[in-house]
């Protein structure tokens, strides 16, 4: 089950928006409009970074999980569904991907405090 609500947290997919600004090696990243894309053969750093007012800092974590993209050999640093607690340093991943192995996969954003948040992802032999 959730946990009980903080304040002024909403709890819609939106909230992962209204409390967090995202980053894909080191570039601002719209999570609302945007594919995560990769290239293949590249290590990158995905980055969450909470809002400075955000209810959020010290109070919950949150962990990575990934479907559909066992055949990707994805290396991810710190593992997948490792909860990383929220507070003001950015929460960070390492995401390694194979030369030559392209397709799609899904990441999904998992929180005690706010719903399940899905990202569409590829590996590509662009990375945009």
């Amino acid at each position: 089950p959730p946990s009980p609500p903080l304040p002024g947290i909403t709890r819609d997919e939106d909230s992962w928006l209204e409390e967090f600004t995202f980053y894909l090696n080191s570039q601002e990243f719209d999570l609302a409009h945007r594919k995560l894309s990769l290239k293949d053969g590249t290590n990158n750093t995905w980055e969450l970074r909470a809002k400075e007012d955000s209810a959020l800092i010290n109070a919950t974590s949150v962990a990575l999980w990934m479907s559909g993209g066992d055949a990707l050999q994805l290396v991810f640093e710190p593992p997948l569904f490792q909860p990383q607690p929220v507070t003001t340093a950015p929460l960070s991943w390492s995401i390694l991907t194979k030369a030559s192995h392209w397709g799609s996969f899904t990441l999904e954003l998992r929180s005690p405090h706010l719903p399940t948040r899905s990202i569409d992802a590829e590996v590509n032999v662009h990375g945009t």
